[in-house]
């Protein structure tokens, strides 16, 4: 099993899938206990945990609120291309100085 792998591979990240933080109703409470049992056994193991696919305000509180170490997704921008990235980082950097 892939819990079988975490003690023989030395990992130090682990992401949390977005199934289990966008689940319909029925699955919602199961998947909150995954979600925090993962995240405490990740935190156990000094492992940093990303949860991806973060779209909402609602999601972004609830899984800091859930003690998540990286949020990625859509609610922090759309992917685009390294160069694109690059200027608009160096742009926002001389507009803070």
């Amino acid at each position: 099993s892939s819990l079988n792998m975490l003690k023989d591979i030395p990992i130090d990240e682990m992401k949390v899938d977005q199934v289990f933080f966008r689940a319909e109703k029925e699955n919602k409470e199961r998947s909150f206990e995954i979600i925090k049992g993962v995240l405490s056994m990740a935190k156990s193991l000094h492992i940093h945990t990303v949860a991806e696919g973060v779209e909402t305000q609602a999601q972004v509180n609830c899984l800091c609120s859930l003690g998540v170490d990286y949020l990625q997704g859509f609610y922090f921008g759309r992917p685009e291309k390294v160069d694109a990235f690059c200027c608009e980082y160096k742009q926002r950097q001389l507009c803070n100085q």
